[in-house]
């Protein structure tokens, strides 16, 4: 008689721990998941010079991000995302300048994404430049703007320029969708020097937000010239946008290049008003430049990327 409750003990303490262990396994599963969800993905190091450098990272869900930091693998430092000042936020794009730093140092690091730190064995690393007394002779930024295919601004794209013969540089956009790329502090790929843009040089444009990218190639420099609006998801050719002669009279195509894009819309932007130096940019032929004429494009290019 005594054996019943004996079995019936063991049995409940059998199911308990098969109840225990799916339990363990279960939150297992999730912790996983959850670290998948947080890893960085596309990390890269730009920026450069002989006192600091940015990382960028985008990561499938928003999330808060920062970098700890240091020239020991104790690290000692960290540093948030450059675009939260006081309160954390949650982003797809990452983007930490250090700042500060040594000239001619090896800086460990790890990325803090949400509650996890990457890589988490292994520790990655960049080293600074060293300090030169050149300087580069390009002054005049890269200024433009992303939007989608509504036209409408688009934040927090990360923004990448690379230059045949110079390291990599970045920025991102703001709440406008606009950017700007100094070009001043510019080095080699070795970063032993600086580097100087001495003739047009083909480069090319970077844009990432999560999994839309765009590229755009474009010759520097473009002196006060800045970018037409660039549809994110959009490749684009903006080689030939210095020399762009405006010729045509009864089109869109207001650069007379074969395409009606972007540019044409920049065009219009340019000239806004009742004198535009471009006259063909008065679309609508009631003697000024204003928002009708950029309603009238903006419809073209939306209808012709929905087809």
């Amino acid at each position: 008689m005594r054996k019943i409750p004996t079995l019936l003990g063991l049995g409940l303490l059998i199911i308990a721990i098969a109840l225990g262990i799916g339990l363990f396994e279960y939150s297992q599963q999730i912790n996983q998941q959850s670290q998948k969800n947080f890893e960085p993905q596309d990390i890269e190091i730009s920026n450069i010079t002989s006192n600091q450098g940015t990382i960028t990272w985008q990561t499938n869900i928003p999330t808060e991000g920062s970098i700890i930091f240091g020239p020991t693998k104790n690290f000692g430092f960290e540093k948030n995302d450059d675009r939260d000042k006081n309160i954390l936020s949650s982003r797809l794009t990452h983007f930490v300048t250090l700042a500060a730093l040594n000239p001619d140092t090896n800086y460990f690091f790890k990325i803090k994404s949400g509650d996890f730190y990457y890589p988490s064995q292994e520790l990655k690393s960049f080293h600074t430049a060293t300090i030169t007394t050149d300087s580069s002779s390009l002054t005049q930024p890269v200024l433009g703007s992303i939007v989608d295919k509504d036209f409408q601004p688009v934040d927090d794209t990360l923004v990448f320029l690379n230059i045949p013969g110079a390291a990599k540089i970045s920025t991102f956009t703001i709440t406008d969708g606009n950017f700007v790329l100094p070009l001043t502090n510019l080095y080699t790929p070795d970063l032993k020097s600086t580097f100087s843009l001495k003739s047009t040089t083909l480069t090319t444009l970077a844009l990432k937000k999560g999994s839309i990218h765009s590229e755009v190639k474009v010759n520097l420099p473009l002196g006060k010239t800045q970018l037409p609006p660039v549809v994110l998801g959009q490749d684009l050719d903006l080689s030939d946008l210095a020399n762009n002669i405006f010729t045509s009279s009864n089109s869109l195509d207001l650069n007379n290049d074969g395409v009606i894009n972007v540019v044409d819309l920049a065009i219009i932007i340019d000239n806004l008003g009742e004198f535009p130096t471009i006259k063909q940019a008065d679309l609508n032929k009631d003697g000024t430049v204003d928002q009708a004429d950029i309603d009238l494009i903006k419809k073209y290019l939306k209808d012709k990327s929905s087809k």
